[in-house]
């Protein structure tokens, strides 16, 4: 752990007084379940994006290509190591991860998670109350990218331990023919990529 304070590439608080403020964490604070971050990836690409997301009640966060990449438990600085060791091994040329840890949400609050072909992938949090569908969360999430596949959608949804696959067709939902789908905390989507 020594030496690492010389690697920070955000500023941290001048002077030494500890700050336990439940807004920002410190580089050497462990992030924790319910974290909001805000993770910038350089560079940037059409499939490696960073963005706004919440660690979920697993301890993970979910990127494109990536998938779930279990974070609870590092410091600020290990999971930045973690992320760039997992992105240089196939992806990226030397990236650089910065995570701002923006906000910590109540323990209560429920997130689901949205990879592949949408503008803003990532965490996204159930309306405290009421429910989240399909349709709704590709909105939140800016929409399909041009070359989203919108009848092949993936909804992976993981119940006393068992995974499901949902199959979902955004096209025949929004033309009426099927009823949209409500989605569960814990649930990731991923909409995948038109061949043509």
């Amino acid at each position: 752990m020594m030496g690492w304070g010389a690697e920070e590439s955000v500023p941290s608080n001048q002077g030494g007084a500890q700050t336990t403020s439940s807004v920002r964490k410190q580089k050497e604070d462990k992030l924790e379940a319910g974290d909001r971050l805000n993770l910038k990836i350089f560079p940037q690409d059409q499939y490696v994006t960073g963005g706004e997301m919440v660690i979920s009640n697993q301890g993970d966060i979910a990127l494109p290509l990536l998938g779930r990449v279990k974070v609870e438990g590092l410091t600020i600085v290990e999971a930045e190591k973690e992320l760039v060791r997992l992105l240089a091994q196939d992806y990226l040329v030397n990236p650089v991860v910065v995570i701002e840890v923006t906000k910590e949400i109540r323990k209560d609050e429920k997130a689901l998670s949205v990879l592949g072909q949408v503008q803003k992938p990532g965490t996204y949090q159930i309306p405290e109350l009421g429910k989240l569908t399909l349709l709704q969360l590709i909105s939140m999430a800016g929409g399909f990218t041009d070359v989203a596949n919108v009848k092949k959608i993936k909804i992976i949804r993981k119940e006393k331990g068992k995974v499901s696959i949902i199959r979902a067709n955004a096209e025949a939902i929004i033309a009426g023919n099927q009823p949209d789908i409500e989605l569960a905390e814990g649930d990731l989507i991923h909409v995948g990529e038109s061949l043509f």
